[in-house]
């Protein structure tokens, strides 16, 4: 999971750890796509990170799910290899528990390095409901050396499946330099979008577990009359988009939607200070980053009670939180933020000091894997 030309925001959150981590370590990066291993590998330099991208045979389906992580590991041992000919390096990190964090194990006991594995909430959170996904993560997490992930949550899972003492909550971070509160009528001038009406903002893939349908669920829930005054913007991409597409327009809601589809990453701080409120309705999450990047705006939040959530937003203190199925309450929140502005501003003004306190940043967190790492090393 890392981003390359084609697909410059899959993985984003990962690029911007790493590039922070580069201020304190020497790092190589392996981001394996799916294709013909006999093309060749391609690679990249961004600045001092060099990346490489060596091709697996795609397995299609979650059929395959338990060989896809031996997968990895037999795609990716030839680059190990080669890359610790020159760069003898003291930790792999992989993201994800599986199929990445299983492969690292593998490759760390064929070049005795100690391996790190960051959880993300999907690999926990939905391929462990799989019986065989489920042994192979409890593989993955036995024979790491630190586990990094970002919630409590998420950490209770993980010693359960026997990451017990080894297991670290460390929430991700947020570039300050990038996301922060800009003029709202000069970001909807830029990006052409109207300055009367209440915007909605959706930031994320466009694919179930998302559930991004509830925001057209919840459009048609507000009164006709009313529902003009509103602007949902769905910034992102998936499987679901022609879906979303075509009922927006059965349901004559062309007016009331706009769908950007993928846009590069330096972009969202920009859509987010255009907009009034940030709905978050996921049925399962970690700790969604774009929760933290939204405060930092000065974004007032509205996400689903699920997964790490729960844990930085207190309700009706520095966000609303929901039941991702109850739409109805979702209309009500949005038709509250949009009604009482001083509520609103008083929930944004919370979600910025929780950043501001907590030091959710980048550069704070790189310091702490940092220590993971230098632990691990001696």
């Amino acid at each position: 999971m890392y981003p390359d030309t084609a697909n410059p925001s899959f993985g984003i959150f990962i690029q911007r750890e790493v590039e922070s981590l580069s201020g304190y370590c020497d790092i190589r990066v392996i981001s394996p796509r799916p294709g013909w291993p006999g093309n060749g590998m391609a690679s990249r330099k961004d600045g001092a990170i060099e990346i490489f991208y060596p091709k697996y045979l795609p397995l299609p389906g979650p059929l395959f799910n338990p060989v896809k992580g031996f997968w990895f590991y037999l795609f990716t041992k030839k680059v190990i290899r080669k890359i610790k000919t020159s760069f003898d390096f003291d930790v792999i990190h992989a993201h994800r528990v599986y199929p990445e964090g299983f492969a690292a194990v593998l490759l760390g006991r064929m070049v005795k390095k100690p391996v790190v594995i960051s959880a993300r909430g999907s690999d926990i959170n939905v391929l462990s409901r799989s019986f065989i996904v489920r042994r192979l993560i409890r593989y993955a997490i036995k024979h790491a050396h630190a586990i990094i992930t970002v919630s409590k949550e998420l950490a209770e899972k993980i010693t359960a499946l026997g990451g017990k003492n080894k297991v670290q909550v460390m929430p991700k971070g947020v570039d300050a330099g990038i996301f922060f509160p800009m003029d709202k009528q000069k970001m909807r001038k830029q990006l052409d979008l109207p300055e009367d009406k209440t915007i909605v903002l959706y930031v994320g893939n466009l694919v179930a577990i998302k559930n991004p349908q509830s925001l057209i669920d919840a459009a048609l829930l507000i009164p006709e009359e009313e529902r003009r005054k509103y602007l949902f913007v769905m910034v992102g991409d998936g499987d679901l988009k022609r879906g979303i597409t075509e009922r927006i327009k059965k349901e004559n809601l062309e007016d009331c939607f706009k769908l950007t589809g993928r846009i590069n990453p330096e972009e969202i701080p920009l859509w987010m200070n255009t907009a009034d409120m940030l709905l978050l309705p996921s049925l399962n999450e970690g700790m969604p980053n774009v929760l933290y990047e939204a405060m930092a705006c000065g974004l007032p939040v509205i996400a689903s009670r699920v997964g790490g959530i729960p844990e930085i937003i207190t309700d009706e203190e520095n966000g609303l939180l929901i039941d991702p199925k109850d739409t109805l309450r979702i209309k009500e929140c949005i038709i509250r933020f949009s009604q009482d502005k001083l509520f609103a501003e008083l929930i944004a003004l919370a979600g910025k000091r929780y950043i501001n306190d907590n030091r959710l940043l980048w550069d704070e967190n790189s310091q702490k894997i940092t220590i993971v790492y230098q632990t691990l090393r001696n």
